[in-house]
């Protein structure tokens, strides 16, 4: 009995760690946005609040929603991962506050920009 109770911290501090040593997964939407400063493979997610997730897309599993239309879409889907468009990403947590997707789901094309007449 003696050695379970020595043995119960550090059972109970391991239990802590095991959610910071996988990352911690999310779901978030929201409009892709380029920063001044971004580096390439990452993008900015802008949420229907305002706030802004740092999100590393390279890696990432990418395609489309139902609801964007087969004649819109691009062959290969990374491509149409631009400033404007809405998608849904499923990613994990980083130590500084940045996310690597692992999956992102196109849910709205980024607006064309038509030629000015």
């Amino acid at each position: 009995m003696r050695r379970i109770t020595r043995l119960w911290p550090i059972v109970f501090a391991l239990l802590l760690c095991l959610p910071v040593m996988a990352g911690t997964p999310g779901s978030f939407r929201g409009i892709l946005r380029k920063g001044a400063s971004t580096k390439p493979g990452w993008m900015y997610v802008e949420g229907p609040n305002d706030a802004l997730r740092l999100v590393k897309v390279t890696g990432a599993s990418v395609s489309y929603s139902e609801e964007v239309p087969v004649e819109l879409r691009q062959a290969n889907p990374k491509e149409s991962l631009k400033p404007g468009a809405e998608v849904r990403v499923l990613a994990e947590l980083g130590r500084h506050g940045d996310w690597q997707a692992r999956e992102i789901e196109i849910l709205r094309l980024a607006p064309t920009r038509q030629a000015s007449k």
